[in-house]
Parts: structure tokens; C-alpha cells; sequence
């Protein structure tokens, strides 16, 4: 799997071969047929994975908060892990577009992605009926689900279309303001 993740690195242009990972990573092909029915599912994997570790870890972020935080602290944490990871974290924007185009393009159910941050909701529905400072509007599990895609959305699809506003402070604020209205109790 490092041999993909080093091939995705070195040119994010254009999708590796089955002939080039094997060179780089030192496996026949058939090894790494008995893992991956084809290329392909290796680097949805590796999406997938690098997504998982993601919402673990923001999850971890958002579970430290108090109960007196108030709904700016959630949609900062929330915010800035979500533009960090669909900015490439760390990676060249160019590279992780790249990434994230061929997931959607090769996984069998890109919509996975999607219930990936369904983790959020029972964090999202716990923190929310822990609020003290009596700012996070009440939902139920499937309107928060709703309002966790819809706020994710507004965050990832510049990336994903490459808009010039992706990252920006425009972009930011944006989010912000959405985010508010989705979870605020006293959404404007």
C-alpha cells in the first residue's frame, strides 16, 4: 500500500498502473490480485482509509469539548478538519483532487463517503444533548444526518470542482455561515 500511496505522490497526473506498483512495491501482481480484485480497489481503499482516520480523528477533537462550549467551538473543529483534509492535508491540491476524482470515478459506491461520516451523528447527537450553553439546535438522527452531508458539501465541493474559492477565507466564512444555520439554535 505505501508503493501506491509513493506512485499517487510522484505524479498525480495520471492514475498508476498495475505495472508500476508492482516495479515499486516488489509483489507479483498475483499477491496483489488475491487483495484487490483490481487496481482500482486498492486506491479506493486507500481513500477510504485516509478518510476513516480523519473522521476518527476529528471525532476524538470534537469529544474533548466541554459541555459549556458552545456551538462556535463545534463548528470550528468541524470546519478546520474538513478544509485541512479536502485541501490534501498536506498534500499538493492538485494530488489529492486527483485522489478524491478517481474514488468517485472507481469505487463500486461512491456514496460511501458519505456514511464514513455518519460517525459524527451520535458524537453530534451526544454533544448536543450535553449543551450547556444552549446554542446547538435540537435534531433527531436522520436531521442530523442531513445537516452533517449538507454542511459537508459546502466544504468538499470546491475541492472537488476546483474553484478558485476552495480554502479561501470566502470559503471559510461561507462554511461558517451554513454550519450556524444548520446547527444553531438561533439560526438567522
Amino acid at each position: 500500500m505505501q508503493a501506491a500511496r509513493d506512485l499517487i505522490e510522484a505524479d498525480s497526473s495520471k492514475s498508476p498502473t498495475s505495472r508500476e506498483l508492482v516495479e515499486k512495491s516488489g509483489y507479483s501482481m498475483g499477491t496483489i490480485y488475491r487483495y484487490f480484485e483490481k487496481i482500482d480497489d486498492l486506491f479506493v481503499y486507500l481513500f477510504l482509509a485516509r478518510h476513516q482516520s480523519e473522521v476518527e480523528r476529528v471525532i476524538g477533537e470534537l469529544k474533548k469539548q466541554s459541555p459549556e462550549s458552545d456551538i462556535h467551538a463545534f463548528i470550528q473543529i468541524f470546519i478546520k478538519a474538513s478544509l485541512a483534509n479536502w485541501s490534501g492535508g498536506g498534500q499538493p491540491r492538485k494530488r489529492n483532487r486527483f485522489v478524491v476524482r478517481q474514488y468517485l470515478k472507481r469505487a463500486q459506491a461512491p456514496e460511501r463517503i458519505n456514511t464514513l461520516t455518519d460517525a459524527f451523528i451520535p458524537v453530534f447527537l451526544e454533544i448536543q444533548r450535553k449543551d450547556l450553553s444552549n446554542t446547538l439546535r435540537v435534531m433527531d438522527h436522520e436531521e442530523c444526518r442531513l445537516a452533517l452531508r449538507a454542511g459537508l458539501a459546502i466544504l468538499r465541493s470546491p475541492y472537488i470542482e476546483d474553484s478558485a474559492i476552495a480554502g479561501s477565507e470566502t470559503h471559510y466564512r461561507y462554511a461558517q455561515e451554513m454550519l450556524y444555520r444548520l446547527f444553531g439554535k438561533n439560526a438567522p
